[in-house]
């Protein structure tokens, strides 16, 4: 039981880590990405 507890904890962990570092990893690219973009048509401009 202690087992099956500790190995759903684990996977729950792992699973929410994985979401966070997903979503701000996704939100640091975003946010470069339209910094770079902005920027460059600034120049262009």
């Amino acid at each position: 039981m202690i087992w099956v507890i500790g190995l759903l904890g684990y996977w729950v962990i792992g699973l929410l880590g994985y979401w966070v570092i997903g979503l701000l990893g996704y939100w640091v690219i975003g946010l470069l990405g339209y910094w770079v973009i902005g920027l460059l048509g600034y120049w262009v401009i």
